[in-house]
């Protein structure tokens, strides 16, 4: 699924945008508690279709019994949303005295 368009999520960066493409897929059948709905999905966020290579699977469990949101996400597939992000465009931060007044 293409993410296109996506904005500089860095503050002073100006109208800076990129595009990803997403490819997650749910990989266990969703588990639906009360107040609460678990859901795994295995997948990677990509840039210019350049994979992660292959993604293992990281072990988790979602915190206690108590109805809430929460998304948990594994060490492997943050690591390759941000190794995405760092290639793109909004990636690189472009520093001068008022970016830098404005970023902070």
């Amino acid at each position: 699924m293409p993410l296109d368009d996506m904005p500089t999520p860095f503050y002073g960066q100006g109208n800076i945008i990129d595009s990803f493409e997403l490819d997650w897929r749910n990989t266990v059948d969703p588990v639906v508690k009360e107040g609460q709905l678990d859901m795994y999905f295995l997948g990677e966020v990509t840039y210019r279709n350049e994979s992660c290579g292959t993604l293992e699977p990281d072990q988790f469990d979602f915190m206690g019994t108590e109805v809430k949101s929460q998304l948990v996400v594994s060490e492997s597939a943050l690591a390759c949303m941000l190794n995405s992000v760092a290639k793109s465009k909004i990636g690189k931060l472009d520093f001068s005295e008022e970016r830098l007044n404005k970023f902070f």
